[in-house]
């Protein structure tokens, strides 16, 4: 998959949060589906990583595409997939992929 590409899955993924409700409801709907977009954020991230797309081509698209608060979580989950390593086959990158988005999720979901 080229750069390009990467970068147009990472920008779908991103604008469907970009509008993602961020009203609070007692029986916790928007709290999962704002969840639900950092895990996409997350996973779409990391996948641009392991595809060997820079952090500033990530950075930049994040500043063109989102607006506080979201711009700020945007940028904090690139900067920590980029604290990670580059792996070599297929298996390690999804079980890695995976991992990183759903800690994401989880970590979310806690907060």
């Amino acid at each position: 998959m080229n750069i390009k590409a990467i970068i147009l899955i990472f920008l779908c993924l991103i604008s469907t949060v970009a509008v993602a409700n961020e009203t609070a409801y007692p029986n916790g709907e928007a709290r999962t589906d704002n969840c639900r977009g950092v895990y996409d954020i997350a996973r779409g991230t990391m996948e641009a990583r392991q595809a060997g797309v820079s952090a500033s081509e990530l950075i930049e698209s994040a500043e063109r595409n989102f607006q506080a608060p979201w711009l700020d979580l945007v940028k904090s989950i690139i900067l920590d997939a980029y604290e990670n390593p580059l792996f070599s086959t297929s298996d390690q990158k999804e079980r890695f992929i995976s991992e990183f988005a759903n800690s994401a999720y989880v970590y979310c979901m806690k907060s």
